[in-house]
Parts: C-alpha cells; structure tokens; sequence
C-alpha cells in the first residue's frame, strides 16, 4: 500500500496506470470525502494484468473541491500496482480564475477602445 498526500491541495490529478488488474484498487480523498476506483470502473478495457496495455488516467475536481491525496492498494499484497508519469496541478489560492481574468481584461481593452472612439468623435478638423 502506499499513499500520496499532497502538501497543497490539488485541482487535478494524472497518471499511467500499468498492467491494470482486478488487484488493483485506487483511493482518492477529496475535501468533500473518499471516491474508490479500480480499472474496471473506470471502463479499462483490460483488467487482466497484460503487461503490454497501459492507460492514462485524469482525475478533475469540482468547484469548490480539492484533491487531498491518493492511496493505491492490492488485495492481495503480494500482486504489483503500476503507475508512473504523474502529473498534477496545484490549487492556487488568491488570484481569479483563468476565465474570469480573461474576462476583466477583454472588459478594460473595450473601455480603452470605446474611449479613444469617442475622443475621436469630439474632435474639430
């Protein structure tokens, strides 16, 4: 068994999952509870342990949730878990979300283009 647990909370979660089996059980824990999965679960389409299929797996939280951590178990111990090429990012507390960001400065690129339109309109030749 073995658990990951993340210093800053995280809003996703990715990984290889190798040589998928029905050993194979996958804990994620969540601000607002635990969520169990295994391969076939997550509709993999192998679960027999074939050392030649790997999939990847992502795993998002949800607007006003965070990934806490990750605990992978075997039943039973002696069988292996694969996982590899994690990827996960951060919850970054503080500063508006991408869209809204995008948004605020589209908004002020409008008021600066209408501003100069009108300045333009006053103008005596």
């Amino acid at each position: 068994m073995a658990t990951l647990t993340f210093a800053t909370p995280l809003n996703y979660l990715s990984f290889l999952w190798g040589y998928p089996d029905t050993y194979n059980e996958l804990t994620i824990t969540s601000s607002t509870g635990t969520h169990d999965f295994s391969a076939s679960s997550l509709g993999f389409a192998v679960t027999n342990g074939n050392q030649s299929f790997s999939q990847y797996v992502q795993f998002v939280s949800s607007p006003g949730d965070s990934i806490l951590s990750a605990s992978f178990t075997n039943s039973p111990q002696m069988d292996a878990f694969e996982v590899d090429n994690f990827s996960a990012l951060p919850i970054v507390p503080g500063g508006p979300e991408t869209p809204t960001g995008v948004m605020v400065i589209a908004g002020f690129v409008g008021l600066g283009f209408m501003a100069c339109r009108r300045r333009e309109g006053i103008r005596v030749a």
